[in-house]
């Protein structure tokens, strides 16, 4: 990678901004870092696939073309599956040979994260971090604190389209349903995303107000390496937004960078509540409280980077505040 592809992927990544709450995942900062410290890594590894006798490097790359030309997640988890198939063996064979020193690489990657973070290695020396946010258990209500509490609501729909979208948000049997997709279909980067939820009265005079909402979701992110390699994003989270408030906490995030060769990929599922509190001062008003799912990648070279992340279904969504 030039100087330049390097700044503008540093760019690119500092572009993709989060809400002012989050879960606090890998920094744009230190996602550029492992990807530099990858990068002598790769150009040995790419060196040997290239001399296979056999052409087959020409081939793994025709195939990550043809990944980057599917959007459906069954279907690209298939053409992984195929690749895995034609590729692994040799690609294996050839990653022997460049003989990396995996303990001196994981030792670079823990300086580079830090101690707070959980994150893995993959089999190619790509890197999934995974962090949450849990909601801890309601205090006790004080005196004159009214909840509310909505059932599949689905009021309130917004996407957010950029190119290679797609979005669902709908009522499936009474359900409300949220789903966002983005892939990388050229170098560069592409974002998505959607929500569900309601809009609630809130009197005026308030000490405190919690949001809360119970979702059954799915996050998963592919990033590919052939070309000068990608990352994937997807998050999830809850939003309040009112009078003098607007403000986002991120609840669950997985990012997913590209190993030397090959790709990587990682899912995360979960049924559980999503909570957002907020201080005084408080007016009263209109607020809206909304369930939403982001997706995010960032090509460096050939695509084939994809990411997913799905609420189905969104349970419930309620509403407290203290006189």
């Amino acid at each position: 990678m030039t100087t330049v592809q390097s700044f503008l992927f540093a760019a690119i990544l500092c572009c993709l901004s989060a809400p002012p709450l989050r879960a606090q995942g890998a920094s744009p900062e230190q996602l550029t870092r492992i990807r530099e410290l990858q990068k002598p890594i790769r150009e040995k590894v790419e060196g040997i696939l290239k001399a296979d006798p056999l052409g087959r490097y020409s081939v793994l790359v025709k195939d990550m073309e043809r990944l980057n030309a599917i959007s459906d997640r069954k279907k690209r988890a298939e053409q992984l599956r195929a690749m895995e198939g034609r590729h692994l063996e040799w690609v294996r064979k050839a990653y022997a040979e460049a003989a990396i020193d995996r303990k001196a690489y994981a030792s670079r990657v823990a300086d580079i994260l830090g101690s707070r973070l959980r994150w893995r290695l993959t089999e190619f020396l790509g890197v999934v971090v995974i962090d949450q946010l849990l909601v801890l258990a309601d205090p006790p209500p004080a005196s004159g604190t009214v909840c509310k509490e909505f059932v599949n609501p689905c009021d309130l729909r917004e996407w957010y389209p950029s190119d290679a979208l797609s979005y669902s948000i709908r009522e499936n049997s009474g359900e409300c349903w949220v789903y966002a997709h983005v892939s990388a279909m050229v170098a560069g980067s592409s974002e998505s995303g959607a929500h569900a939820g309601m809009n609630v009265e809130v009197p005026p005079s308030q000490r405190r107000l919690r949001a809360k909402a119970r979702v059954k979701f799915s996050l998963e992110a592919t990033a590919t390496a052939v070309l000068g390699g990608s990352y994937g994003e997807a998050s999830i989270g809850l939003s309040v937004k009112g009078p003098d408030v607007n403000q986002s906490q991120e609840a669950v995030r997985i990012q997913v960078l590209a190993p030397v060769i090959m790709f990587a990929t990682d899912r995360v599922e979960d049924d559980r509540d999503i909570g957002i509190s907020l201080a005084p001062p408080l007016r009263g008003g209109i607020f809206s409280v909304v369930a939403w799912v982001r997706t995010k990648t960032v090509a460096g070279g050939i695509a084939g980077t994809g990411a997913d992340a799905e609420i189905i279904p969104l349970r419930r969504i309620s509403v407290c505040w203290e006189r």
